[in-house]
């Protein structure tokens, strides 16, 4: 997938480790960027994309970003479904996927929890290699109680 995280120029790379992180999905916007169009090596590009915004939950604190794509696309192996999915249940998968989508509102599904993984390009910029449902918190067992009626008599 592979996906770069959101950079300016005149800022340094974020200093974390690869690993996969625990998340917060913030939302996905559509951004029309306009650069000069040119037809590449796979077809027309204008410069639009799609905008998956996370926060990470680092030793060092939260921290921001985002992943890009320039095509929507539910097909199972575009980056677009590799990034959405794992934040939907599987009755919203299947209502965007089989549906007309008309029904889907990004709006709500941000703050949902999940997992983003996370490594470093050999100039030092991460970038975004795969999105994760969020691991299910354990619940503690019951602990038994004893009975002190009998230490009594």
């Amino acid at each position: 997938m592979g996906v770069i995280i959101h950079k300016n120029e005149a800022s340094e790379a974020p200093e974390f480790e690869d690993g996969t992180y625990p998340a917060k999905f913030l939302g996905l916007t559509f951004q029309e960027k306009r650069w000069p169009a040119k037809d590449g090596l796979y077809g027309f590009d204008n410069g639009d994309r799609y905008v998956f915004a996370f926060v990470l939950k680092t030793d060092d604190g939260p921290l921001n970003v985002d992943a890009e794509t320039a095509l929507m696309s539910t097909h199972p192996k575009s980056t677009f479904a590799k990034l959405l999915q794992p934040i939907l249940s599987a009755a919203e998968w299947a209502t965007l996927t089989e549906g007309d989508g008309a029904d889907f509102d990004s709006d709500d599904i941000a703050n949902r929890p999940c997992q983003v993984t996370i490594t470093h390009k050999e100039s030092g910029w991460p970038k975004v290699t795969g999105v994760l449902k969020a691991k299910k918190k354990k619940v503690a067992e019951p602990v038994a109680v004893a009975d002190d009626d009998e230490d009594e008599e």
